[in-house]
Parts: structure tokens; sequence; C-alpha cells
């Protein structure tokens, strides 16, 4: 571990991990538009605390963090809301604003985790999310690693593979593994900054959508296709990653479903390019 000395005293040199986001699924054909209100979860610093111990992600992200003795989680702003029509462009500036805010407040960090959807949409901007991760990149620069949580009908678009360094995405639907997801996301994180590696990134677009009545990973035919998936990830040399299988009802030019792995050895990539 990096130490420090004091005076007299060594100390260890703390791992500073940002945490936060931005989480809502929108329907564009949804008429009434989403507002700052539609947010029932909003929580800024040490409020986020509160979600130590729940069953969400980021509980699982607390629980992961807190596993690490030199780890010192850095809480910045995250809301939720549930789903519904496209976000007003200005509240959502406004929140994307709170989130950077939080984010210039908490100083030198040495990574960042975003727990997020991946199908907000603005009455202005299509890939939120995309937006956010650009942004984040402006604050930290290119090599902070940047990792996020995401949902399983996540439109994961190109731009935010360029500026994300690994993403766990829900391996269940119904969703289930919301702990597990967050949980997996501060696994990448923190085997990322302990080794010291730069995950290349794989990512294939398929063009289709599927309703969500029939992407169940319990008899349909995702069921087959979440296993194989599961199976990829737990290759030696996968870093994260998963299937995102969009949400049908945006109405934006990047949609489809995707794939997208992350992995260490780029030796690796015809295997991996390959199996995706």
């Amino acid at each position: 571990l990096a130490k420090w000395k004091v005076g007299k005293f060594e100390m260890e040199k703390k791992i500073r991990v940002f945490i936060g986001g931005i989480l809502m699924e929108v329907n564009s054909f949804n008429p009434v538009l989403a507002t700052k209100e539609t947010f029932r979860t909003w929580l800024e610093g040490l409020e986020l605390e509160s979600m130590r111990g729940t069953s969400l992600e980021l509980g699982g992200v607390y629980a992961r963090l807190d596993q690490e003795s030199d780890v010192e989680i850095v809480p910045g702003f995250f809301a939720q809301a549930c789903t519904s029509g496209p976000l007003d462009d200005r509240d959502f500036q406004e929140m994307a604003a709170q989130l950077f805010e939080s984010l210039h407040a908490a100083g030198a960090v040495d990574g960042v985790l975003l727990v997020m959807h991946g199908a907000l949409q603005s009455t202005a901007v299509d890939d939120c999310e995309g937006f956010l991760l650009k942004g984040v990149r402006e604050i930290v620069g290119e090599d902070l690693p940047v990792c996020a949580s995401l949902d399983f009908h996540a439109m994961f678009t190109e731009k935010m593979v360029r500026f994300l360094t690994s993403a766990s995405g829900y391996q269940t639907y119904p969703h289930v593994d919301h702990y597990e997801t967050g949980y997996r996301a501060a696994e990448q994180l923190i085997h990322i900054l302990r080794t010291g590696i730069r995950p290349y990134k794989i990512y294939h677009e398929i063009p289709m959508i599927m309703s969500c009545e029939n992407s169940n990973t319990i008899d349909s035919p995702m069921a087959s296709i979440m296993r194989r998936t599961q199976a990829l990830l737990a290759q030696p040399g996968v870093v994260g990653g998963s299937v995102f299988l969009t949400q049908p009802w945006l109405d934006v030019l990047e949609l489809n479903c995707s794939i997208c792995i992350f992995a260490e050895d780029e030796e690796q990539r015809d295997f991996f390019d390959q199996e995706a």
C-alpha cells in the first residue's frame, strides 16, 4: 500500500473513489414530461450513505468498497426516478451541473463510479448518459478509471463506450440483481485501480430491438444468450461488460441492442471478438 509520513507517524494513502449518478428510464412516447420533481430519490454527500445496506445498486457499491481498508468513498450527487416521459432539458442540465459540481468539490480522486440506467433522454439530449460521461471526463481527464452500473435495457452508445473504462449491466429480467450489478461495477473499479490496467473495449451494435415482454432471462430466447454472456464474462482476462437489449420505446437514431466487453489483454482480442 502507498504510504506517507507525517512527523513520526506513517500513514496509509487512501484511494479516493467518487460515487454518484442520475438513474431514470425514459419512454419517448409518454406525453407527460418528467421534471426534477419526478426524482423521489435525491441525495448528496453523506446522504448517499442511506443506501448502504440496501438491495439497490448503491448498496452493492458500498458493500464492495467497504471491504477495502485503504479506500475512501467520496459521495457526490445521486438522483433516481421511475419511468416517465422525456426529462425537461432545463432540469436535466441543472441536475447534470449538480453532479459535475459535486465531482469538482470532491477534489483529487483516483476513480469514479456512476450508477445510471442507460435510457435517460431529455427534451434536447437523446444520450444523456453519454453527455454525463463526457462531462465527467472533462473534469477528471482521459486516464482516470470511470466505471458504471447500468440497466439490462440500456441504450449503450459509442459515446458511452468511449468515455467508460468498464461497465456492468443487469443480468436478469425481471431485474433482481440490482445489488449484484453495483457490486460488480465496484469490483471492476477496484481491480483496475489495483492493477493499473487500461482495459480495451470490444463493442458490437446489433441492429434490432426486442419487446421487453419477450426478453426475460428465465425462459425466453434471452435465457441461453445470457448464459453464454455470463460464461464469456467469466473468461480469464475479462474485466467487465454486458449484453444490452436497449429500451425499445426510445425514439432515437442510435437505438439498437449491443454487447460490450472490457478486457485486460489485447492479445486475446481475436478470441473475444469471435465470442462476442
